[in-house]
């Protein structure tokens, strides 16, 4: 038996109608939205920004992210050691 699978094309296509004035105040609604997000977005990072910085010098919060940090810092340079290895593993080049 020979099964021969053709290919399958979906067309999706939306139409709506155009009418200037809605959709200027839906744009300009939309924008207006959006801003309010983005504000929002920025006092929340501002209030984690300020929660998470350390005061002192050698507080727990300094030593807290200089630890993650670290630990960033280390688990990036193992990862391109394996990446490294994995790659002159592959090739065997015998110079």
């Amino acid at each position: 038996m020979n099964h021969q699978t053709r290919p399958t094309f979906v067309a999706c296509q939306t139409r709506f109608g155009f009418d200037p004035s809605t959709d200027k105040e839906k744009e300009g609604k939309e924008k207006k939205q959006s801003l309010k997000v983005f504000i929002g977005l920025e006092k929340l990072g501002r209030g984690i920004k300020e929660s998470l910085s350390p005061k002192d010098k050698g507080d727990w919060k300094d030593v807290v992210l200089m630890s993650l940090s670290f630990a960033v810092y280390v688990y990036i340079s193992q990862r391109i050691v394996c990446a490294y290895c994995a790659w002159n593993s592959t090739f065997e080049h015998h110079w």
